[in-house]
Order: C-alpha cells, then sequence, then structure tokens
C-alpha cells in the first residue's frame, strides 16, 4: 500500500447487547511507522494501524469473516 490508495477496514460499535459491524473506506495519506492516516469518505481524517487495512479493491474483513463462518457451518 502506498499513499493515494483507497483503502477500507473494519470497525465495530456496541449499543445494549448487541454488536454493530461496519466496513469503512476511505484515502491513504501518510505512513508513518506502522501506522497510517487515512481521509474517511465523510471527511475526516483517521490514525488507524497498517495490519488493520486492506487495498479497497481485495475482498473486506467482514467478507471474509462472513465467507470463514459459512465454511465452519458445512464441516
Amino acid at each position: 500500500m502506498q499513499p493515494g490508495d483507497r483503502v477500507q477496514w473494519a470497525t465495530y460499535r456496541k449499543r445494549g447487547g448487541s454488536v454493530m459491524f461496519s466496513q469503512l473506506e476511505g484515502i491513504l495519506l501518510e505512513i508513518s511507522g506502522n501506522e497510517a492516516l487515512v481521509k474517511k469518505q465523510n471527511g475526516h481524517f483517521q490514525r488507524l494501524p497498517m495490519k488493520r487495512l486492506r487495498l479497497a479493491s481485495e475482498q473486506g474483513h467482514l467478507t471474509e469473516f462472513v465467507r470463514k463462518m459459512a465454511e465452519r457451518k458445512y464441516e
């Protein structure tokens, strides 16, 4: 990955007894060591660990999680 790439990452929020998962996208602006500065789609900036990011063109974390859970169900 390099600055200018469109990236994605997964996040979650807890509300009551529920957990809500989201997949977010943004533009990678800067890499500093193991941390990245990303401009989110809403225009806000966020620092994230590089290990949480994937290129937007790759399979997302949530898609991978659901696929693995479905595979386990039929094993």
